[in-house]
């Protein structure tokens, strides 16, 4: 999860960038916000499926596997 939170940083300055931006590069700094923000959910996302894969793998282990 810590490459999420690097990445939601990322978008956060980058949109306090694009707020104060006076050079003409708001846009940049926007699109950049997005691909961070991006980036944070499939890091996210890759955490959600190892967790339950290994929360799935241990559950099998103690023979209290269920099928959700």
């Amino acid at each position: 999860m810590e490459a999420s939170r690097v990445h939601r940083s990322a978008a956060a300055a980058h949109e306090q960038a694009a707020l104060i931006a006076r050079d003409g590069n708001a846009d940049e700094h926007q699109d950049a916000a997005a691909r961070h923000r991006a980036e944070a959910e499939r890091h996210e996302a890759a955490a959600a499926e190892d967790f339950n894969g290994e929360r799935d793998d241990a559950e099998r282990a103690s023979g209290e596997y269920f099928h959700q």
